[in-house]
């Protein structure tokens, strides 16, 4: 916990951090290793590629290939995969935040298919879009988590994730009480 950090009441904020483009890319494999449900103290660094199945179709996500862009109000995040019917491709998912000229709080919104390969964002789209949101939710709860804790001991959590050219702040928040199973009784 930060030196200057006190335990946050429930629902009150802390001071926003912010993840520089450098490391939110140096924290996005990691993240995408818990995305894609699979333990980070048992996988190889880097890790090897995930085989996604579906009936008979197969897809390889290369996890350590993912790279990120940041601009005022969006976050690219590009994967590489493969399948039988292509060579190694790129597709990326893009998400809408908050802007700094406009933080609105934890919003990500997208595109309804990511931009690749049609033989691949057609059948394997959804997925990989969960997957990069699921990553960069891991993202912002590492950042505000890192900022101290809560009256219960627990980490704060991400309330407003604004993206820039630079990277993106996140603002941490003590939970509130409603969010805690069986806080009422403390």
């Amino acid at each position: 916990m930060p030196a200057d950090s006190a335990r946050r009441a429930p629902g009150r904020t802390g001071e926003p951090t912010f993840l520089i483009v450098d490391q939110a890319q140096q924290m996005l494999t990691p993240s995408l290793i818990t995305a894609a449900g699979l333990d980070r103290s048992k996988t190889a660094d880097p890790p090897p590629p995930v085989l996604w199945e579906d009936g008979d179709r197969r897809l390889l996500v290369h996890l350590e290939s993912a790279k990120l862009a940041f601009d005022h109000g969006v976050v690219d995040v590009s994967i590489d995969v493969e399948c039988d019917q292509t060579q190694r491709q790129s597709v990326t998912c893009t998400f809408v935040t908050s802007s700094p000229e406009r933080p609105a709080g934890f919003i990500w919104a997208t595109e309804s298919r990511p931009r690749g390969p049609a033989i691949i964002v057609e059948q394997w789209g959804d997925a990989l879009i969960a997957l990069c949101w699921r990553a960069l939710v891991d993202l912002a709860r590492l950042a505000a988590a890192g900022q101290g804790v809560d009256t219960f001991d627990q980490p704060l959590i991400a309330s407003t994730v604004v993206a820039s050219p630079d990277g993106f702040m996140v603002v941490p928040l003590a939970a509130h009480r409603f969010m805690r199973l069986g806080s009422a009784t403390r």
